[in-house]
C-alpha cells in the first residue's frame, strides 16, 4: 500500500501532514511506536527542507515548488520518502553531534538528522 502528499513547502503545513499520518496509520493500523516514529520523522526532515533547502517564499510562489511526502506499507515495514526540488542534502554525510554534559550547555536545534537516525532502521 503506498500513499502521497503533496505540500506547499511551508511550516504550516506540518498540521496537515500530522493529521494525514495519522489517518494513514489508523488505516493501515500500525503500532503507536510506528506512528510516533514516522511522526518525528516527517516533521524534521520536512522541517529542515523548509528552513534550510527551500527557495525564499517569494521564489516558491513563482516556481510552484512544494514537497511530495510518500508513505509506502509493505512486509510489516514502512518506508518515508521526502522529495523536494531544493537545495541537495545529503543527511548521511551529517556528523554525529556532540551531546550536551548538561541541560544548560544545550543549545536548541542540531538534532534532527540524529533523531530520524535513532527512530529509523535507514536512512539514504
Amino acid at each position: 500500500m503506498s500513499e502521497a502528499l503533496v505540500v506547499r513547502g511551508k511550516l504550516t503545513d506540518l498540521t496537515k501532514i500530522s493529521g494525514w499520518v495519522d489517518a494513514l496509520s489508523e488505516r493501515w493500523r500500525l503500532p503507536q511506536a510506528t506512528t510516533f516514529a514516522i511522526h518525528l520523522c516527517c516533521e524534521e526532515a520536512f522541517a529542515n527542507i523548509v528552513m534550510h533547502g527551500l527557495p525564499s517564499e517569494e521564489a516558491q510562489i513563482h516556481a510552484r515548488t512544494g514537497v511530495r511526502i510518500a508513505l509506502h506499507n509493505a512486509t510489516g515495514k514502512v518506508n518515508l520518502t521526502l522529495e523536494d526540488g531544493g537545495v541537495a542534502f545529503n543527511p548521511l554525510e551529517t556528523p554525529e553531534p556532540s551531546m550536551p554534559k548538561t541541560l544548560a550547555e544545550a543549545a536548541i536545534g542540531g538534532l534532527g538528522v540524529h533523531l530520524m537516525r535513532q527512530f529509523s532502521q535507514s536512512i539514504r
